[in-house]
């Protein structure tokens, strides 16, 4: 196999800065060595803390919200990978994965950036891809209710309620979700609180409190319902 053209960089961000829309002609793995971004692609929304990297193919338009501060380690490789993805994923890491992407970032001599590239490619063979958080709606009223429910996760409104608010029939908001997200109304709010859910783990909040604030009345339900969604439970994923 030969080997891309690998080049790495480091950044920090401040609490709250966004990355506006944009793309790269090159692939991008993108690692929090510290802190908690969201990221938004055409495809959806993750939520990316240390631990984690994002893998963003090349010329896809994304942005970065930095919900702490962030402390980015980046590479950009360049030329065709038709192996890896051509959508986002976000992938668990290793420890060597991680050393190696900052290695990178601290821009390695020539000849050890040969053994790092080599490195680098066989770990891309062995990650394990974190589910999509929130996939992209695109309706009109679909978007009105996500950024609604965004803002008030806990609201117990059902999708009756939510279609005569946005002056939509309850079934073509069903059939538009369907083909949109491939979820229920129920499994799509539930996505939207884990979203949620996740970005206030991140910052420190007990779980219990995040539970109620997101909408379930018992903290265990709500570890059922994340690990359901997520994969494992809220105090597993940010191990």
């Amino acid at each position: 196999m030969s080997l891309p053209e690998i080049t790495g960089y480091a950044w920090d961000y401040r609490k709250g800065e966004l990355i506006e829309l944009h793309r790269h002609e090159e692939h991008q793995i993108v690692h929090a060595a510290s802190g908690v971004m969201r990221v938004s692609s055409g495809a959806g929304t993750w939520v990316i803390p240390p631990g984690r990297a994002l893998w963003m193919p090349a010329r896809m338009e994304h942005q970065i919200y930095c919900l702490t501060a962030v402390s980015t380690r980046t590479v950009y490789l360049a030329g065709a990978l038709p192996w890896l993805p051509s959508h986002c994923e976000v992938w668990r890491i290793s420890h060597l994965l991680r050393e190696i992407i900052i290695r990178f970032a601290d821009e390695p001599a020539p000849a050890l950036a040969d053994h790092l590239a080599a490195l680098l490619l066989g770990e891309l063979e062995r990650l394990d891809t974190e589910p999509i958080i929130l996939r992209q709606v695109h309706a009109a009223p679909l978007v009105k209710i996500q950024a609604a429910l965004l803002a008030d996760p806990a609201d117990k409104r059902g999708l009756a309620d939510w279609a005569n608010q946005v002056g939509a029939a309850p079934r073509t908001l069903m059939r538009r979700l369907r083909e949109e997200t491939g979820s229920t109304f129920r499994q799509w709010r539930r996505q939207i609180r884990m979203l949620k859910a996740t970005e206030a783990l991140a910052a420190g909040t007990p779980v219990t409190t995040v539970a109620f604030e997101v909408g379930y009345e018992t903290t265990s339900a709500f570890i059922e319902a994340f690990r359901e969604t997520m994969g494992t439970t809220p105090a597993r994923y940010f191990d």
